[in-house]
């Protein structure tokens, strides 16, 4: 397998499960926490205008699964990084097959977003 079609292979798997994850955890609310400066509470609140995110409204039980299949993802693409750098393709290609879309995941997903409070089957875009 040539490094052109390697690399196009990982940045493949990276954005899709990028595209996938979804942050399962509330945003936190109430006060910011105490700074020691000005200049750090000040940035701080730019960084969080920055970040437009919106988290699902999760059941705990959906959010702890999202959280262990997000957790796969990333052993998966420590995974992916260490036989890249030991040329070991066919280690790559069980990797990267933790990572891919499956009908399985389809499903899941479309039953986490039914499920989800205040959630319809459109909220599985979040595994696509």
């Amino acid at each position: 397998m040539s490094s052109r079609i390697l690399a196009a292979l990982l940045a493949f798997t990276a954005l899709a499960a990028c595209q996938r994850s979804a942050t399962t955890e509330p945003a936190p609310t109430g006060p910011a926490p105490a700074t020691s400066s000005k200049g750090e509470s000040e940035a701080q609140q730019a960084l969080d205008r920055l970040d437009t995110r919106v988290a699902v409204p999760l059941l705990p039980m959906m959010a702890n699964h999202q959280k262990q299949n997000m957790r796969d993802h990333l052993m998966a693409v420590q995974e992916i990084v260490t036989a890249v750098a030991t040329d070991d393709y066919a280690g790559v290609e069980r990797a990267t097959a933790r990572i891919g879309f499956s009908e399985e995941m389809g499903q899941m997903c479309t039953h986490m977003g039914a499920g989800a409070p205040g959630g319809s089957a459109s909220r599985a875009a979040t595994c696509s």
